[in-house]
């Protein structure tokens, strides 16, 4: 039986994802693993290079664009590996880092996911957990006590503020970009849930897998480096407002709709606050054209808070 699937979603990134492959192909030596990707509707090029420079690899062409769950579902549900890894498509994977999460599943048994240690291109750490949202981390948020005191275990809740991600633990949430997934676990709590276009459905996945008597792991011993938002920041406005909705709808389904309710009234009220200070110190500031752009975009998303209309394109 092949020991890893390894799901990788494209979106006009064709030389990142190149990359990506690249780095799989030369840094896996124990795993016996197959690779599938997704192109989801790349005008770039992307499947044209596939087709080229990996003909082996299995590749699924969405004829339009789907949402990233949606997407890694079409790949997830063609998988014949012991542990399935969902992968970013900006990611460089780091010598022996899928070897060592494999190996850690097989030595953790009570493991149903574990993630890894996330770093910037330039080497430096970039979180990869964080706690189940609540609305006391939403409320810390909201009023940018997160950012005030970062530091603070209470405050900074979040993103566990104070742990350099150097020790293996238990966690509630690992970054999507690279989670290894146990196939009993997909058996007993199903794949990805489509109605989060984007962002928060592995919060959701974290959340149902622990919901089932499993653990989620983080170790520091298998490292990649993430380049990130390569494909969303491309419309960070588009993006932002999808986060939002994403959230919103992770409070409905596991808190309910006064929970959800609440949460909208906080990120009205962040929203606004960054709203206020970005308009206020506008004229102080020399890049005015990104001060503009982070104005129209907290304002697009304060608009939409309000009125509630959805935004799902890629």
């Amino acid at each position: 039986m092949i020991d890893l699937s390894i799901s990788i979603v494209n979106c006009d990134n064709r030389d990142l994802l190149a990359g990506c492959l690249d780095s799989i192909y030369q840094t896996v030596q124990r795993a016996c693993y197959e690779i599938l990707v997704v192109d989801n509707g790349s005008t770039d090029g992307s499947a044209d290079m596939m087709r080229t420079r990996f003909p082996a690899i299995q590749m699924i062409e969405n004829e339009e664009r789907l949402g990233y769950a949606a997407s890694h579902n079409r790949a997830l549900r063609r998988c014949q590996g012991r542990y399935l890894l969902v992968l970013n498509d900006d990611m460089l994977v780091l010598i022996g880092a899928i070897d060592t999460m494999v190996a850690f599943m097989d030595a953790h048994p009570d493991a149903g996911m574990v993630g890894c240690r996330l770093l910037n291109p330039d080497r430096s750490l970039q979180p990869s957990c964080r706690a189940f949202p609540n609305l006391w981390i939403m409320f810390c948020r909201s009023l940018y006590l997160d950012k005030l005191f970062p530091r603070n275990r209470w405050f900074g809740a979040d993103y566990l503020s104070g742990w350099g991600h150097d020790a293996m633990r238990k966690v509630d949430v690992i970054k999507g970009c690279c989670m290894l997934v146990r196939r009993e676990v997909v058996d007993q709590v199903g794949l990805l849930d489509e109605r989060f276009f984007m962002y928060y459905e592995e919060t959701d996945w974290c959340y149902r897998t622990l919901q089932h008597g499993w653990k989620v792991y983080f170790t520091p011993d298998a490292q990649v480096i993430h380049f990130g938002e390569q494909s969303t920041g491309r419309q960070s406005a588009r993006m932002a407002l999808i986060q939002r909705q994403s959230l919103l709808w992770y409070f409905r389904k596991h808190h309910g709709g006064v929970a959800a309710s609440i949460v909208r009234l906080l990120s009205i009220l962040e929203i606004s606050l960054r709203l206020a200070y970005w308009a206020f110190t506008l004229p102080l500031r020399r890049r005015q054209a990104y001060a503009s752009h982070k104005i129209g975009l907290y304002w697009t998303t304060l608009r939409w808070l309000l009125t509630g209309r959805p935004a799902t394109a890629w």
